[in-house]
C-alpha cells in the first residue's frame, strides 16, 4: 500500500462504470496482484479468487457483494472504508444512471418478497389451526355451540 497516497474513496463512485473504476484505483493503491489479493483474502477467511478479482475489474458490471468485501478488505483498507465500499454498491444496486430504481433492483425486490403456494399453505394451517383452537376454546367455557 502506498503511504503517500489514501484508500480511494468510494462516494465519488455514482455510477457503476464509476465505482468499477475505483475499484481498479484501490488495486493500484494496494500495489498487489491478484494472485497477492487472493492470498490476503485467504488469510483473512474470505474467498477471493484471483481470476473473479481479474474479471471484476475488466468490466464494468457490479461484482457481487461478497467480492466488494473480499476485496477490499484483501487491499489493506479499514473496516470503516471496506463499509463505505459495500453501502456505495448497494446504493449503486438501487438506482440506475438515471437516478431510478433500476430494473435489476426491482427484480430483486419482487424475488426478495414473492410469495410461493408453501408460505400460502403454511399460513392457511396457522389460520385453520388458529380457528379450531379458537372453537375448542370457546366450545371448553360453553360460550359457542356448533
Amino acid at each position: 500500500m502506498s503511504g503517500l497516497m489514501s484508500e480511494p474513496p468510494p462516494d465519488a463512485a455514482g455510477t457503476v462504470a464509476e465505482f468499477v473504476a475505483g475499484l481498479r484505483r484501490l488495486k493500484a493503491w494496494s500495489g498487489l496482484s491478484y494472485r497477492e489479493l487472493e492470498k490476503r483474502a485467504a488469510l483473512a477467511g474470505d474467498a477471493l479468487p484471483h481470476s473473479t478479482v481479474a474479471s471484476s475489474l475488466s468490466r464494468d458490471r457490479l461484482p457481487r457483494e461478497e467480492v466488494v468485501k473480499a476485496f477490499t478488505r484483501a487491499c489493506g483498507c479499514a473496516p470503516r472504508t471496506v463499509d463505505a465500499w459495500v453501502a456505495r454498491r448497494r446504493h449503486l444496486v438501487l438506482l440506475d444512471e438515471s437516478g431510478t430504481v433500476s430494473p435489476d433492483a426491482r427484480r430483486a425486490s419482487v424475488r426478495g418478497s414473492r410469495i410461493t403456494r408453501r408460505h400460502l399453505v403454511t399460513a392457511g394451517g396457522v389460520v385453520a389451526a388458529a380457528a379450531v383452537g379458537a372453537a375448542l376454546t370457546l366450545t371448553a367455557m360453553g360460550r359457542w355451540r356448533p
